[in-house]
């Protein structure tokens, strides 16, 4: 298939010094690997000279436990702990299925670290914000793209730091964010709200925050997905995308952010399951598995020394033409140190020690790996790890009310009203008039109720019958029940939700043939209406007659709908600017970036 068999042989320096040494691994600080010194280095080698390949070799992966005979796995058992003991990975990465709630999670991670007796485990999540969150029992972020459309340094940096916190006290010592690809594709379908935006400048500026927060909170920090994810007009969980640009468009857009991660010594870093024809001519090779751009472009001419790792193993990218060991092995010889999610977990692991064991993967190479996966757990505190946080003190952090003001905050600034023709908006109920709230799926309708009946029947005096909701998921035009809702309605807020370029379509997306036929209708009978995308600020594009639209950035947990409502009724004044420009159908701009209506 053409996967790299070329190595990297490093220059290892060779220190040989007294096992005593190992004693003073438990004093290990929290800087960047890459400043790390004479006395550190010397800790390491004495933990690389006495392991057995297996152990190195295993510590060249993290590994998922989703679930355990067919159930989400929450509390760890003699088979994976036995798994542990046997494949002795670097670390375990946790989902959903794994994080029910805040004391489940915390004990979850302990008995995972007392399952690996030798070497601590890298315990990992994507707790990104927005729209990818883990962890739904905690405090979940706006997102990347909300913080883009504040555009606020210290707010970026304090939120990553509030994500850390919760993180570090449940025993999560590493976080998969943030993502610093530049979303300057609007039908991108896998990254949309999880970049900052469509500016080099912005996303390097706010993701070198997102990291201080993130290394503040004493939580690994991994930028991705290196060379950039965010042109891309295929989801690479489904197929192998490709980026066609040149190495000049690449220097100055997509690789922008990752030279200012390697200034600021970034510890980690994550590979792409995309192809750069730029960088690696061959056809059909990921950048995750190219010596040319994981060594000879991010290693020797970006002078990055630390942790690169690789995106999911498990991606259809990856599985659809690569076999689960020989995509693992290709990955390594490129120059990946950790190979994330193999999916044949005993067998690949078995195919590489194999391989280094009989020289086909030099030792050289694995050592050079090992090497700096130990010295980042060194550094970072978890060589010699210290207890674990108090109970009642995770309890405390974890989503605590200074946490949720800051999200509700962060959420209310970024709330973009984009267009408010002939004063549709604020919205002003009185007592006795009433709603009606249409939204594309079941989530968002409890969303959405959930939302009203906190705070908005009381604060706009209005009563829980003067309000409803409907779910118009795999509708194409409204229902009888939903003509009558209206003309009884005085007022109507519809929300879009658009993920790719398929749901913004009229032809393919049932919400956009919906969308268009309640705008319509509504102005038909003379009724004000207010649409707000709740993910991607696209949706403008299948609704062009709209009268007031609002971005708000966060998909459904992440505060939005609230800041969407306060907006509406008049509660919160506008601020939010696009991070991103929105094209009408034909690819003109309707609306750049930085537009944002200040008034109403």
């Amino acid at each position: 298939m053409g996967i790299d068999k070329q190595w990297h042989k490093p220059i290892l320096k060779r220190v040989f010094i007294s096992l005593a040494v190992v004693i003073a691994l438990i004093s290990g600080g929290s800087e960047n690997l890459t400043a790390f010194n004479e006395t550190e280095l010397e800790k390491v080698a004495v933990i690389l000279e006495n392991m057995t390949l297996e152990e190195k070799v295993g510590q060249m992966f993290i590994f998922d436990f989703r679930t355990y005979n067919n159930k989400g796995l929450t509390e760890i058992n003699s088979g994976i702990t036995e798994a542990i003991r046997q494949l002795t990975p670097g670390g375990i990465i946790l989902f959903a299925e794994n994080t029910v709630e805040a004391l489940q999670t915390k004990y979850l991670a302990e008995d995972l670290q007392r399952s690996s007796p030798k070497i601590p485990l890298f315990i990992a999540v994507d707790q990104e914000g927005g729209a990818v969150a883990r962890l739904k029992y905690a405090t979940i972020m706006p997102g990347n793209m909300a913080l883009g459309a504040v555009n606020d340094k210290n707010l970026t940096y304090q939120v990553a730091k509030t994500v850390g916190n919760e993180l570090k006290v449940l025993g999560i010592n590493m976080n998969f964010a943030p993502v610093i690809d530049i979303n300057n594709n609007p039908a991108n379908p896998v990254i949309g709200v999880r970049s900052f935006g469509d500016s080099p400048e912005m996303v390097t500026e706010l993701g070198v925050q997102f990291v201080k927060g993130l290394n503040d909170a004493g939580v690994i920090p991994v930028v991705k997905h290196f060379p950039g994810h965010g042109d891309t007009g295929v989801d690479s969980h489904i197929d192998l995308p490709l980026v066609p640009h040149d190495m000049d468009r690449l220097e100055t857009i997509e690789l922008k952010p990752y030279y200012a991660m390697i200034r600021n010594k970034v510890d980690m870093i994550m590979a792409a399951h995309v192809t750069f024809p730029a960088i690696d001519e061959r056809e059909g090779i990921p950048a995750t598995l190219s010596f040319k751009c994981l060594t000879t472009l991010l290693r020797e001419k970006m002078g990055y020394n630390g942790v690169i790792i690789t995106d999911a193993m498990n991606m259809k990218a990856i599985t659809e033409r690569f076999g689960d060991a020989q995509a693992a092995e290709a990955a390594i010889m490129a120059g990946a140190d950790i190979v994330l999610m193999p999916q044949q977990k005993a067998n690949t692991l078995g195919y590489i020690t194999s391989l280094a064991r009989e020289g086909i993967i030099p030792m050289e190479r694995v050592n050079d790996s090992v090497k700096r996966i130990l010295t980042l757990k060194l550094k970072r505190g978890i060589l010699g790890q210290s207890r674990p946080a108090d109970d009642q003190k995770a309890l405390r952090i974890i989503s605590g009310e200074a946490h949720q003001k800051l999200k509700a905050q962060t959420a209310a600034k970024a709330v973009t009203l984009i267009r408010n023709t002939a004063g549709t908006l604020p919205f002003k109920p009185e007592t006795g008039q009433r709603m009606i709230f249409f939204t594309p799926s079941q989530t968002g309708t409890e969303t959405v109720k959930e939302t009203i009946n906190t705070f908005l029947a009381t604060e706009m005096k209005m009563d829980s019958t003067s309000i409803t909701v409907y779910n118009y998921e795999n509708l194409t035009t409204l229902t009888l029940e939903q003509q009558q809702g209206v003309l009884e309605s005085d007022y109507v807020v519809l929300f879009t939700r658009t993920v790719n370029s398929m749901d913004i379509s009229s032809e393919t997306g049932c919400m956009a043939s919906f969308a268009l036929k309640l705008v319509a209708y509504a102005a038909s009978v003379d009724k004000k209406l207010a649409a707000v995308a709740i993910r991607n600020p696209y949706d403008i594009q299948f609704m062009p007659e709209v009268r007031s639209y609002i971005a708000a950035y966060t998909d459904w947990n992440g505060g939005g709908v609230e800041a969407a409502l306060r907006l509406i009724i008049g509660q919160i004044k506008p601020c939010g600017k696009l991070p991103v420009a929105i094209p009408d159908i034909n690819g003109e701009i309707l609306y750049p970036a930085g537009f944002g209506l200040m008034r109403f």
